[in-house]
Protein backbone atom coordinates (compact mmCIF):
# COMPACT_ATOMS: atom_id res chain seq x y z
CA UNK A 1 0.00 0.00 0.00
CA UNK A 2 1.37 3.44 -0.94
CA UNK A 3 2.45 5.82 1.82
CA UNK A 4 -0.13 8.46 0.87
CA UNK A 5 -2.84 5.77 0.87
CA UNK A 6 -1.87 4.70 4.40
CA UNK A 7 -1.99 8.31 5.51
CA UNK A 8 -5.50 8.82 4.10
CA UNK A 9 -6.78 5.76 5.95
CA UNK A 10 -5.92 7.16 9.35
CA UNK A 11 -4.86 5.33 12.47
CA UNK A 12 -6.61 2.51 14.29
CA UNK A 13 -7.85 3.69 17.68
CA UNK A 14 -7.87 1.73 20.91
CA UNK A 15 -11.64 1.24 20.47
CA UNK A 16 -11.18 -0.63 17.21
CA UNK A 17 -12.27 2.35 15.13
CA UNK A 18 -10.32 3.99 12.33
CA UNK A 19 -10.12 7.74 11.80
CA UNK A 20 -10.67 8.67 8.17
CA UNK A 21 -10.88 11.97 6.35
CA UNK A 22 -14.46 12.78 5.42
CA UNK A 23 -13.27 13.54 1.87
CA UNK A 24 -12.39 9.87 1.22
CA UNK A 25 -15.80 8.52 2.25
CA UNK A 26 -18.21 7.56 -0.54
CA UNK A 27 -22.02 7.35 -0.28
CA UNK A 28 -23.64 4.01 -0.96
CA UNK A 29 -24.65 3.93 -4.67
CA UNK A 30 -28.34 3.51 -3.77
CA UNK A 31 -28.48 6.18 -1.05
CA UNK A 32 -30.10 8.85 -3.22
CA UNK A 33 -32.60 6.37 -4.69
CA UNK A 34 -33.95 4.96 -1.45
CA UNK A 35 -33.56 7.75 1.07
CA UNK A 36 -34.58 11.38 0.71
CA UNK A 37 -32.96 14.20 2.65
CA UNK A 38 -34.11 14.94 6.18
CA UNK A 39 -36.62 17.73 6.57
CA UNK A 40 -35.06 21.00 7.86
CA UNK A 41 -36.57 20.35 11.31
CA UNK A 42 -35.26 16.76 11.50
CA UNK A 43 -31.84 17.84 10.23
CA UNK A 44 -31.49 20.62 12.81
CA UNK A 45 -32.57 18.27 15.61
CA UNK A 46 -29.93 15.70 14.66
CA UNK A 47 -27.33 18.44 14.16
CA UNK A 48 -28.00 19.85 17.63
CA UNK A 49 -27.62 16.39 19.18
CA UNK A 50 -24.32 15.71 17.38
CA UNK A 51 -22.98 19.17 18.22
CA UNK A 52 -23.70 18.53 21.90
CA UNK A 53 -22.78 14.84 22.18
CA UNK A 54 -20.61 14.02 19.18
CA UNK A 55 -21.20 11.07 16.86
CA UNK A 56 -22.28 8.48 19.39
CA UNK A 57 -22.79 5.67 16.86
CA UNK A 58 -19.80 5.46 14.49
CA UNK A 59 -20.53 5.28 10.74
CA UNK A 60 -19.63 1.98 9.09
CA UNK A 61 -17.69 1.67 5.84
CA UNK A 62 -16.51 -1.01 3.43
CA UNK A 63 -12.81 -1.85 3.28
CA UNK A 64 -10.68 -1.43 0.15
CA UNK A 65 -10.60 -4.41 -2.18
CA UNK A 66 -14.09 -5.59 -1.31
CA UNK A 67 -15.46 -8.37 -3.54
CA UNK A 68 -18.51 -6.30 -4.47
CA UNK A 69 -16.28 -3.87 -6.36
CA UNK A 70 -17.52 -0.82 -4.49
CA UNK A 71 -15.27 2.16 -3.74
CA UNK A 72 -13.00 1.87 -0.71
CA UNK A 73 -14.65 3.47 2.31
CA UNK A 74 -18.16 3.29 0.86
CA UNK A 75 -20.65 4.10 3.61
CA UNK A 76 -22.97 1.33 4.71
CA UNK A 77 -24.32 3.25 7.70
CA UNK A 78 -24.10 6.87 8.80
CA UNK A 79 -24.54 9.08 5.72
CA UNK A 80 -26.34 11.84 7.61
CA UNK A 81 -23.95 11.68 10.57
CA UNK A 82 -20.97 12.21 8.27
CA UNK A 83 -22.64 15.11 6.49
CA UNK A 84 -23.53 16.87 9.73
CA UNK A 85 -20.11 16.21 11.30
CA UNK A 86 -18.45 17.83 8.30
CA UNK A 87 -20.90 20.71 8.44
CA UNK A 88 -19.82 21.33 12.03
CA UNK A 89 -16.29 21.99 10.80
CA UNK A 90 -14.63 18.59 11.24
CA UNK A 91 -12.38 17.14 8.53
CA UNK A 92 -12.12 13.58 9.90
CA UNK A 93 -14.38 11.08 11.63
CA UNK A 94 -13.96 7.79 13.51
CA UNK A 95 -15.56 4.92 11.56
CA UNK A 96 -15.94 1.19 11.92
CA UNK A 97 -14.49 -0.71 8.94
CA UNK A 98 -16.68 -3.69 8.05
CA UNK A 99 -13.99 -6.25 7.24
CA UNK A 100 -16.69 -8.91 7.58
CA UNK A 101 -18.22 -7.57 4.35
CA UNK A 102 -14.98 -7.72 2.34
CA UNK A 103 -15.69 -11.04 0.62
CA UNK A 104 -19.48 -10.98 0.37
CA UNK A 105 -21.57 -10.30 -2.75
CA UNK A 106 -23.15 -6.93 -3.47
CA UNK A 107 -26.64 -8.14 -2.50
CA UNK A 108 -25.50 -8.84 1.07
CA UNK A 109 -24.07 -5.32 1.38
CA UNK A 110 -27.21 -3.76 -0.07
CA UNK A 111 -29.37 -5.74 2.34
CA UNK A 112 -27.27 -4.54 5.29
CA UNK A 113 -27.49 -0.95 4.02
CA UNK A 114 -31.28 -1.05 3.62
CA UNK A 115 -32.06 -2.81 6.88
CA UNK A 116 -29.93 -0.45 8.94
CA UNK A 117 -31.30 2.69 7.33
CA UNK A 118 -34.87 1.52 7.84
CA UNK A 119 -34.13 0.69 11.46
CA UNK A 120 -32.26 3.89 12.31
CA UNK A 121 -33.94 6.66 10.33
CA UNK A 122 -37.31 8.10 11.14
CA UNK A 123 -38.47 7.38 7.60
CA UNK A 124 -41.88 8.44 6.45
CA UNK A 125 -44.18 5.67 5.28
CA UNK A 126 -43.26 6.00 1.62
CA UNK A 127 -39.56 5.80 2.45
CA UNK A 128 -40.19 2.68 4.50
CA UNK A 129 -42.24 1.17 1.68
CA UNK A 130 -39.53 1.96 -0.89
CA UNK A 131 -36.89 0.28 1.27
CA UNK A 132 -39.20 -2.70 1.77
CA UNK A 133 -39.44 -3.15 -2.00
CA UNK A 134 -35.65 -3.07 -2.29
CA UNK A 135 -35.22 -5.64 0.47
CA UNK A 136 -37.87 -7.89 -1.05
CA UNK A 137 -36.16 -7.90 -4.45
CA UNK A 138 -32.77 -8.61 -2.87
CA UNK A 139 -34.18 -11.51 -0.86
CA UNK A 140 -35.88 -13.00 -3.90
CA UNK A 141 -32.70 -12.72 -5.97
CA UNK A 142 -30.55 -14.34 -3.28
CA UNK A 143 -33.00 -17.23 -3.14
CA UNK A 144 -32.95 -17.59 -6.92
CA UNK A 145 -36.59 -16.50 -7.18
CA UNK A 146 -36.50 -13.55 -9.56
CA UNK A 147 -39.65 -11.48 -9.90
CA UNK A 148 -41.07 -11.43 -13.41
CA UNK A 149 -43.11 -8.47 -14.60
CA UNK A 150 -44.04 -5.64 -12.26
CA UNK A 151 -42.85 -6.48 -8.72
CA UNK A 152 -45.38 -4.02 -7.25
CA UNK A 153 -48.18 -6.26 -8.54
CA UNK A 154 -46.92 -9.15 -6.41
CA UNK A 155 -49.37 -9.99 -3.61
CA UNK A 156 -46.60 -11.06 -1.22
CA UNK A 157 -44.82 -7.73 -1.61
CA UNK A 158 -48.06 -5.78 -1.33
CA UNK A 159 -48.83 -7.54 1.96
CA UNK A 160 -45.36 -6.74 3.29
CA UNK A 161 -45.64 -3.06 2.38
CA UNK A 162 -49.11 -3.02 3.94
CA UNK A 163 -47.71 -4.25 7.25
CA UNK A 164 -44.96 -1.62 7.19
CA UNK A 165 -47.20 1.35 6.44
CA UNK A 166 -50.01 -0.05 8.58
CA UNK A 167 -52.59 0.08 5.82
CA UNK A 168 -54.71 -2.09 3.61
CA UNK A 169 -57.31 -1.66 0.91
CA UNK A 170 -57.61 1.64 -0.94
CA UNK A 171 -54.88 3.55 0.91
CA UNK A 172 -52.39 0.72 0.43
CA UNK A 173 -53.22 0.69 -3.27
CA UNK A 174 -52.47 4.42 -3.35
CA UNK A 175 -49.06 3.88 -1.76
CA UNK A 176 -48.26 1.18 -4.31
CA UNK A 177 -49.29 3.56 -7.11
CA UNK A 178 -46.98 6.25 -5.76
CA UNK A 179 -44.11 3.75 -5.59
CA UNK A 180 -44.74 2.98 -9.26
CA UNK A 181 -44.43 6.69 -10.15
CA UNK A 182 -41.14 8.45 -10.99
CA UNK A 183 -39.06 9.75 -8.10
CA UNK A 184 -40.08 13.32 -8.90
CA UNK A 185 -43.66 12.44 -8.02
CA UNK A 186 -42.60 10.53 -4.92
CA UNK A 187 -40.48 13.48 -3.79
CA UNK A 188 -43.40 15.88 -4.24
CA UNK A 189 -45.56 13.66 -2.04
CA UNK A 190 -42.87 13.20 0.61
CA UNK A 191 -42.27 16.96 0.72
CA UNK A 192 -45.96 17.46 1.51
CA UNK A 193 -46.60 19.41 -1.69
CA UNK A 194 -49.03 16.80 -3.04
CA UNK A 195 -51.67 14.72 -1.28
CA UNK A 196 -51.45 10.93 -1.32
CA UNK A 197 -54.65 10.66 -3.34
CA UNK A 198 -53.32 13.02 -6.03
CA UNK A 199 -49.84 11.48 -6.21
CA UNK A 200 -51.46 8.05 -6.57
CA UNK A 201 -53.64 9.24 -9.47
CA UNK A 202 -50.53 10.08 -11.50
CA UNK A 203 -50.44 6.50 -12.85
CA UNK A 204 -53.91 6.98 -14.34
CA UNK A 205 -52.79 9.80 -16.62
CA UNK A 206 -52.01 9.15 -20.27
CA UNK A 207 -48.37 8.68 -21.27
CA UNK A 208 -48.00 12.20 -22.68
CA UNK A 209 -49.61 13.77 -19.63
CA UNK A 210 -47.30 11.79 -17.32
CA UNK A 211 -44.23 12.84 -19.27
CA UNK A 212 -45.32 16.48 -19.36
CA UNK A 213 -46.08 16.54 -15.62
CA UNK A 214 -42.70 15.02 -14.70
CA UNK A 215 -40.91 17.43 -17.05
CA UNK A 216 -42.54 20.34 -15.21
CA UNK A 217 -41.45 18.97 -11.84
CA UNK A 218 -37.88 18.56 -13.10
CA UNK A 219 -37.90 22.20 -14.17
CA UNK A 220 -38.65 23.13 -10.59
CA UNK A 221 -42.25 24.27 -11.11
CA UNK A 222 -44.45 24.33 -8.03
CA UNK A 223 -45.64 20.75 -7.54
CA UNK A 224 -49.03 21.70 -6.12
CA UNK A 225 -49.78 23.96 -9.08
CA UNK A 226 -48.57 21.37 -11.58
CA UNK A 227 -50.78 18.61 -10.16
CA UNK A 228 -53.75 20.97 -10.01
CA UNK A 229 -53.25 21.64 -13.72
CA UNK A 230 -53.11 17.98 -14.72
CA UNK A 231 -55.65 16.55 -12.29
CA UNK A 232 -59.21 17.81 -11.71
CA UNK A 233 -60.30 18.97 -8.28
CA UNK A 234 -62.56 16.95 -6.04
CA UNK A 235 -60.88 13.57 -6.59
CA UNK A 236 -62.38 12.94 -10.03
CA UNK A 237 -60.80 10.88 -12.73
CA UNK A 238 -57.56 12.13 -14.38
CA UNK A 239 -57.88 14.62 -17.21
CA UNK A 240 -57.63 13.02 -20.65
CA UNK A 241 -56.54 14.90 -23.76
CA UNK A 242 -60.04 14.75 -25.24
CA UNK A 243 -61.58 16.07 -22.03
CA UNK A 244 -59.12 18.95 -22.01
CA UNK A 245 -60.03 19.91 -25.59
CA UNK A 246 -63.76 19.71 -24.85
CA UNK A 247 -63.30 22.08 -21.91
CA UNK A 248 -61.18 24.41 -24.04
CA UNK A 249 -63.76 24.57 -26.82
CA UNK A 250 -66.60 25.17 -24.36
CA UNK A 251 -64.62 28.04 -22.85
CA UNK A 252 -64.18 29.52 -26.33
CA UNK A 253 -67.89 29.18 -27.02
CA UNK A 254 -68.77 30.93 -23.76
CA UNK A 255 -66.27 33.71 -24.43
CA UNK A 256 -67.49 34.13 -28.03
CA UNK A 257 -71.08 34.50 -26.79
CA UNK A 258 -70.00 37.14 -24.28
CA UNK A 259 -67.95 39.10 -26.82
CA UNK A 260 -70.44 38.86 -29.68
CA UNK A 261 -71.09 42.39 -30.86
CA UNK A 262 -68.59 43.84 -28.38
CA UNK A 263 -65.23 42.96 -29.96
CA UNK A 264 -64.84 46.25 -31.85
CA UNK A 265 -65.46 48.31 -28.74
CA UNK A 266 -62.56 46.69 -26.86
CA UNK A 267 -59.69 49.17 -26.43
CA UNK A 268 -56.12 48.43 -27.57
CA UNK A 269 -54.98 48.76 -23.95
CA UNK A 270 -57.43 46.09 -22.81
CA UNK A 271 -56.30 43.77 -25.59
CA UNK A 272 -52.65 44.41 -24.69
CA UNK A 273 -53.41 43.45 -21.09
CA UNK A 274 -54.41 39.95 -22.25
CA UNK A 275 -52.02 39.70 -25.19
CA UNK A 276 -49.98 36.82 -23.81
CA UNK A 277 -53.05 34.66 -23.15
CA UNK A 278 -54.63 35.56 -26.49
CA UNK A 279 -51.49 34.60 -28.41
CA UNK A 280 -51.23 31.34 -26.46
CA UNK A 281 -54.87 30.57 -27.31
CA UNK A 282 -54.28 31.37 -30.98
CA UNK A 283 -51.28 29.01 -31.04
CA UNK A 284 -53.33 26.19 -29.48
CA UNK A 285 -56.19 26.71 -31.96
CA UNK A 286 -53.82 26.65 -34.93
CA UNK A 287 -52.20 23.46 -33.63
CA UNK A 288 -55.59 21.77 -33.26
CA UNK A 289 -56.84 22.87 -36.67
CA UNK A 290 -53.62 21.64 -38.29
CA UNK A 291 -54.74 18.10 -37.42
CA UNK A 292 -57.58 18.50 -39.94
CA UNK A 293 -55.28 19.71 -42.69
CA UNK A 294 -51.70 18.66 -41.85
CA UNK A 295 -50.47 19.61 -45.33
CA UNK A 296 -52.19 23.00 -45.32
Amino acid sequence: MAANEKKSEGALTTTGLKTLKLSVLKPHPEQAHYFREYSPFEYEQLKADIAANGVRVPPEVLPPGNAAGLHPWTLVKGHARCKIWGGLGHASIAVRVRHDLREVERAVIDEEFLRDNVARRQLDKLGQARAAVGLYLIERTRKGRRVSGDPLACGELRDRVGRIVGMSGRNLKRYMNVLAAPLEVQDAFQAGAVRLVDAARFVGLGKREREALVARLRKGDDAKAVFAEFLPRGGGRPVKAGDSMDAFVKAIERAAALLDGRVHSASAGHVRKHEKSLRKGRKLIRTLLAKLDPDG
